[in-house]
């Protein structure tokens, strides 16, 4: 006669098979995007969103420069919120660096990128590269200020290989 006991201890529980078919459902959405190509594209598009919102921020303290009558200006310490609080550095009424451009900007738009920039905050040029990119140096954003009154900021983008 069987021991009914030992009979139910052998096998896979229903328990344990759900655990292995979630494991392994868990695995094939982290990996498969990455055989699809998926990543990459995800990256172009959130790089491509990035320089939108880099302009549009731009274009707010830019607004607001005018507003304030300082758009004409090489240098000016701009509050942007009327707190008497100066909070970022314009030149010619557009942000005077990326950190002061991102100062701007919605802080969870940024989550997924990193920016590198010169010696200081007033760096002729900076840039904005994707954290998952595969190479940083092609998967950038590059914003450069303006150099004179009446010019507009340069953003170059450079997407070959993200």
């Amino acid at each position: 006669m069987l021991n009914n006991r030992a009979f139910y201890q052998t096998g896979i529980t229903l328990v344990t098979l759900i655990l292995i078919f979630l494991s392994i459902g868990i695995a094939l959405v982290i990996i498969v995007p990455s055989f699809m190509g998926l990543d990459k594209d995800m990256r172009l598009t959130a790089m491509s969103h990035l320089e939108g919102s880099l302009r549009s921020s731009n274009l707010v303290i830019y607004a607001k420069a005018a507003q304030q009558g300082v758009d004409h200006l090489k240098n000016y310490h701009l509050d942007l919120d009327n707190d008497d609080n100066p909070d970022l550095y314009i030149r010619y009424g557009y942000a005077r660096s990326l950190a002061d451009l991102l100062y701007a900007m919605p802080k969870k738009e940024l989550k997924e990128f990193v920016w590198q920039s010169g010696n200081s905050n007033d760096a002729m040029d900076n840039t904005m590269s994707h954290l998952r990119a595969d190479n940083a140096e092609y998967c950038q954003i590059r914003y450069q200020r303006p150099v004179l009154a009446g010019d507009m900021p340069i953003y170059t983008a450079e997407l070959n290989n993200c």
